[in-house]
């Protein structure tokens, strides 16, 4: 963390030189400066820990809403298949119905011709 960004070994060396040279002051006020820029780099992570801590939680809620959604339109579903099947059922007792109805109404319709015709004939 020497200077807020790692750096090379180069540059880390060439920082302790110079700091060899130092007085006790200079050292502490060296010190000081790097916890600073420390400091700010960390609040700078800090808040954007914070952000993405946000965003996640927004994520969350927004996967929670779409669950619920799902979940809501799964029951629609369900509830509109049932009655699909409710009135094919009907549907198609209706035609056996409707064919059963035809089919007497034309064998009744066929007596009548044939007693017609050997009444008239």
């Amino acid at each position: 963390w020497g200077g807020g960004g790692g750096g090379s070994y180069h540059d880390r060396e060439a920082s302790r030189e110079e700091m060899r040279g130092m007085s006790d002051a200079s050292l502490a006020v060296h010190q000081t400066q790097l916890i600073r820029e420390q400091d700010e780099a960390l609040g700078f992570l800090e808040g954007t820990v914070a952000n993405l801590k946000q965003i996640g939680h927004s994520i969350s809620e927004e996967v929670d809403v779409h669950i619920r959604l799902l979940g809501d339109l799964d029951k629609d579903i369900d509830s509109t298949q049932a009655k699909l099947k409710g009135n094919q059922r009907m549907l198609n007792r209706l035609m056996e119905k409707t064919s059963n109805t035809c089919l007497v109404l034309v064998i009744v319709l066929l007596i009548i011709n044939l007693i017609a015709m050997l009444v008239f004939l």
